[in-house]
């Protein structure tokens, strides 16, 4: 039974299409194949997603052009050498800007406090206060929308692993 079972399924694939509409046709009354033929449709489709072709074409290269495989291969891992090079320069860039804007942020709070102060030092303590105010309000501010971002990301990369 399982053998008569691959034998119909390898009948199907490839080049057995013509023999499969045949045996169909051969249970089919003469004056009724005509009809019985218009209405057979086979479709064969494959899908295949990947950075080297797939196993059937690849075997195809080679066989035209020996050696075409291996430099194919080649070809291949040197993109995603270059793909990863790409991707740890744009992460180590980022990190440095990030670092930047951390520094600037700091020391431009550190010069706001220091205006304020001195706000209040010279009797303008209303100023003084809304300064500060307003300095810890977007430093506070600041953080907290990182923080938000990180916790969403993280959620993100959760759902995208679930899926």
């Amino acid at each position: 039974m399982a053998d008569k079972k691959h034998e119909e399924d390898s009948t199907l694939s490839g080049n057995g299409v013509e023999s499969a509409v045949e045996t169909i046709l051969g249970s089919v009354p003469n004056d009724k194949k005509e009809s019985a033929l218009r209405a057979i449709a086979i479709i064969r489709q494959e899908s295949y997603s990947g950075p080297i072709p797939h196993p059937t074409l690849f075997e195809g290269y080679e066989r035209i052009l020996p050696g075409s495989a291996d430099r194919i291969l080649k070809m291949a891992e040197q993109q995603q050498s270059h793909r990863i090079e790409i991707e740890n320069l744009a992460i180590k860039s980022q990190l440095k800007a990030n670092r930047r804007g951390q520094i600037f942020g700091f020391l431009l709070m550190i010069v706001c406090l220091g205006l304020g102060g001195y706000l209040a030092f010279i009797g303008m303590a209303a100023a003084s206060i809304v300064l500060i105010f307003v300095i810890i309000a977007l430093v506070a501010a600041l953080f907290f929308r990182e923080k938000i971002a990180i916790s969403a990301d993280l959620k993100k990369k959760k759902g995208s692993l679930k899926s």
